[in-house]
């Protein structure tokens, strides 16, 4: 897997979607390949293309989780349905040997230990605090709580959709099928402007974190 030592924009924007709006994402370098994006000798960003098998079920696993663009589980806010922890760990790792036990935490075993027994703990405990399933949507640029877990599943013709890191002066090109592993804490992340085709398309973003 190639590694990118990023370097800081300066006056790189942090919040808002006026930036990401105005085009001036296209100045980013664009990632569209396996990568792990490092600043100063800590990684910041893992994009990893997943395997077909896994592909096949979460295509299959996505529609079953009901009504997009909803926070499935959050301690605190109302859900359309209240996940186990039992419930939460056959969504995301199928109650088996599957993507997130193995291919995601091989890669975080390597690059973010620590972040990576907290997965474990999560998945033998008491499960994850969030997972949403959203279509189409296009966050500005923010900051997260915490360390992130983001598969992103395309169809039809899409165009954009990228996940910007301006302060790194990168974009993670982020095509159907891929997996991200992103410190969102520390970096301010967001999502340039879709652009759907006339025949139809969707890019669905599916994020969760322990």
């Amino acid at each position: 897997m190639k590694q990118i030592h990023a370097h800081t924009w300066p006056d790189a924007p942090t919040s808002g979607k006026e930036w990401l709006n105005a085009g001036n994402a296209d100045q980013l370098h664009v990632v569209d390949y396996d990568a792990v994006i490092c600043h100063a000798g800590a990684v910041v960003a893992i994009q990893k293309q997943l395997e077909e098998h896994v592909v096949a079920w979460l295509r299959k696993l996505v529609p079953e989780l009901g009504t997009f663009d909803q926070t499935i589980y959050s301690p605190g806010r109302t859900a359309m349905k209240r996940w186990t922890a039992a419930e939460l760990l056959e969504v995301v790792a199928d109650a088996g040997p599957t993507w997130l036990a193995s291919d995601v935490l091989e890669l975080l075993g390597v690059y973010w230990p620590a972040h990576a027994k907290q997965l474990r703990a999560a998945m033998a405990g008491p499960g994850f605090s969030g997972v949403s399933v959203k279509p189409n949507s296009v966050p500005a640029l923010h900051v997260d709580e915490g360390h992130r877990v983001l598969v992103v599943l395309r169809s039809g013709a899409t165009q954009g959709g990228e996940l910007a890191l301006p302060e790194l002066g990168v974009r993670l090109a982020v095509p159907d099928a891929t997996l991200v592993l992103l410190d969102g804490a520390n970096w301010a992340h967001g999502t340039t402007p879709l652009t759907i085709g006339p025949g139809g398309g969707s890019r669905t973003a599916c994020v969760l974190w322990p």
